[in-house]
């Protein structure tokens, strides 16, 4: 559950605001994330990057898994029985 929160300064703040970028880095299993800034002396800083893991090949593979194990529900618990025939009286 998110409740809302207020901060209260001790002391007066003047923002001073820089220009931040957003890269992203898209894969098939994975997509990168990374906050970048660039200051004069310094060059291109990255303030924060993370990882971002796609669950698409997990649930196929837990998918396909349930699948099968359907599948082989199905003749697990019969006996093989010859075939019978009518056979007119």
């Amino acid at each position: 559950m998110r409740n809302d929160f207020s901060l209260i300064l001790k002391y007066r703040v003047e923002p001073n605001p820089q220009p931040v970028e957003f890269k992203v880095d898209p894969g098939s299993k994975t997509t990168g994330l990374a906050l970048v800034s660039h200051f004069p002396t310094q060059g291109r800083v990255v303030l924060w990057a993370a990882n971002l893991t796609h669950r698409g090949h997990a649930i196929r593979e837990r998918l396909t898994s349930r699948c099968s194990l359907r599948r082989g529900r199905g003749g697990r618990k019969t006996r093989y029985r010859a075939p019978r025939f009518l056979i007119p009286i």
